[in-house]
This record gives C-alpha cells, structure tokens and sequence, in this order.
C-alpha cells in the first residue's frame, strides 16, 4: 500500500517485519523436477525456500522456453 494514513492506517517502521537480506541467488535456466530436492541440494528447507521465493507456487519449475529464473538462497535457517 503506497499511501496508508489515506486509509486510516497508522504504523511506525518498528511495526513492519525486518526485510530479508541474508541471501543469495542462485541461477537456474532448466526445469526443476523437485523443489524439495532442489532445496536439499542447497542445504535450506522446502519451507525455506518457498518462503524466500513466493513465485514458486508449484511442486516443481517446469521451464520449455529455457529461461533464466534467480531463485533466492538463504544463508541462515529459520
């Protein structure tokens, strides 16, 4: 939201989650058959990784036109 106080909402920076920084991207420009698998390999959590990436909304990266995708990494576990 762009301009909260125009809607009656009110809130410090304090009030706001801590934005996450502590990671890194890993390229990929094939499919992914697992991203459970996919996450194992890269010593984070399935939770981990979908949290980090929302745009991963299925099971698996399927990718038939070879694009480039950066997918994010944590450094830390939760």
């Amino acid at each position: 939201m762009s301009n909260p106080k125009q809607y009656g909402y009110y809130f410090d920076e304090n009030d706001l989650y801590p934005a996450w920084t502590d990671f890194h991207y890993v390229e990929v420009n094939t499919a992914i058959e697992s991203l459970a698998d996919f996450a194992r390999q890269h010593n984070v959590s399935y939770r981990e990784l979908k949290a980090y990436n929302p745009w991963l909304i299925a099971t698996k990266l399927t990718n038939p036109r070879r694009q480039t995708y950066q997918i994010k990494i944590p450094h830390q576990k939760f």
